[in-house]
């Protein structure tokens, strides 16, 4: 799993909420678990963004330069909050 952020997969309504209130723990926003990663073969590689994509190649390169080879990908990117001009 490639993920730009520096911090494992969160959930979020939590995060916003509960975990900027001061009523829950930071570990407890966590998607899954460290160890879920690990008995499901999962690499997180965190702090790495993707810089172009070669379906036909399969290929990713990072922001690295390093190049990831896959057999299935799922491109689920994030957002930003927009300002209004108001």
């Amino acid at each position: 799993m490639l993920c730009a952020e520096p911090d494992p997969p969160y959930d979020r309504p939590p995060l916003s909420k509960e975990l900027l209130a001061g009523t829950v723990e930071e570990e407890s926003v966590a998607y899954r678990p460290a160890w879920w990663y690990e008995e499901k073969q999962v690499e997180l590689l965190l702090g790495a963004g993707a810089d172009a994509l070669d379906p036909k190649a399969r290929t990713v390169a990072l922001d690295s330069g390093a190049e990831l080879r896959y057999e299935k990908l799922l491109i689920a990117t994030g957002s930003a909050a927009r300002r209004l001009p108001f």
